[in-house]
């Protein structure tokens, strides 16, 4: 059995970087730009993976782009069930879904366990952040000034926990 590492934002990505490990995450380097949303990905996860995904040119709750000096084109939103997942680095629709759908056929194979992850400075809500550190599988990257440092201090938690 693997695991499965989700995040609302890129820390993800950085945990398996730093566990030298295959992404099993369908939503890896991407951002989910709504709390709530996040949350509630995070409390139904296989619900949302069994969705049929669609793409959206516009996030009505969240707006188009990202206000980074680094995220200053265009890339895919894919909508599951109302929540808009931001693929930012990425270009192309097709290959979006195509990782998307590979990944979800390698976690439903493989039973992979789910651990959410966070780093708390990007979870501008108190109540959901105080939400999330309450589920059984979650992971919080504290009182750190980068992605990169929440996710070693995520992978060192991880490793004393699970």
């Amino acid at each position: 059995m693997g695991y499965t590492f989700l995040g609302n934002s890129c820390v993800s990505g950085w945990v398996y970087n730093g566990l030298k490990l295959k992404y099993n995450n369908p939503f890896i380097w991407h951002l989910v730009l709504d709390d709530a949303d996040f949350l509630d990905v995070c409390k139904n996860f296989e619900h949302y993976i069994t969705q049929e995904p669609t793409f959206v040119e516009n996030d009505d709750k969240n707006g188009r782009y990202l206000n980074h000096p680094s995220i200053s084109k265009r890339y895919p939103i894919m909508q599951l069930d109302g929540v808009n997942f931001h693929f930012i680095h990425h270009h192309d629709n097709d290959v979006v879904l195509a990782k998307f759908n590979n990944r979800v056929e390698r976690l439903l194979t493989d039973k992979s366990e789910l651990v959410c992850v966070a780093w708390d400075k990007e979870i501008k809500t108190e109540a959901v952040l105080t939400e999330f550190t309450k589920l059984d599988n979650s992971i919080v990257g504290t009182n750190v000034t980068s992605q990169l440092d929440a996710a070693n201090q995520i992978i060192e938690k991880w490793r004393v926990n699970y």
